[in-house]
């Protein structure tokens, strides 16, 4: 788990110096890579002991069951997960440490499933 976790430290830097290139603000930029720590170690590594570049195949479970069930989450705040990680995952595949293969599932799968996930976070606001 110590491993996994440093190995996301230097996904997490390269993620910072990537948005950093786009020109973003220090606050969104922190909050960007707030998300991504939050899913690559709080979740992928402390809970389920798994790699980054294996972290698409975890990201509906994540949403659906554990980001959702979080405190002070809303539709608001699931859109702004949904941008970090499309930031997040475009970084991964552009700096060569995510396969073409991976990326498209990735975008398939946020494709297929935003709506459903909006859906319930909007239920939970209710």
């Amino acid at each position: 788990m110590e491993e996994i976790r440093k190995e996301n430290e230097k996904y997490l830097a390269v993620f910072q110096e990537y948005l950093e290139s786009y020109g973003m603000s220090r606050s969104l930029m922190d909050q960007h890579i707030a998300n991504m720590d939050r899913y690559l170690n709080d979740y992928l590594a402390d809970t389920l002991n798994r790699e980054m570049r294996h972290s698409v195949r975890d990201l509906e479970p994540y949403i659906k069951n554990v980001y959702s069930e979080l405190e002070n989450t809303n539709e608001e705040t699931l859109e702004k997960l949904i941008k970090s990680l499309n930031f997040f995952y475009r970084c991964m595949h552009e700096k060569g440490y995510m396969s073409s293969q991976m990326y498209a599932l990735y975008e398939w799968l946020v494709k297929e499933n935003k709506k459903e996930w909006i859906e319930k976070m909007s239920s939970k606001s209710c």
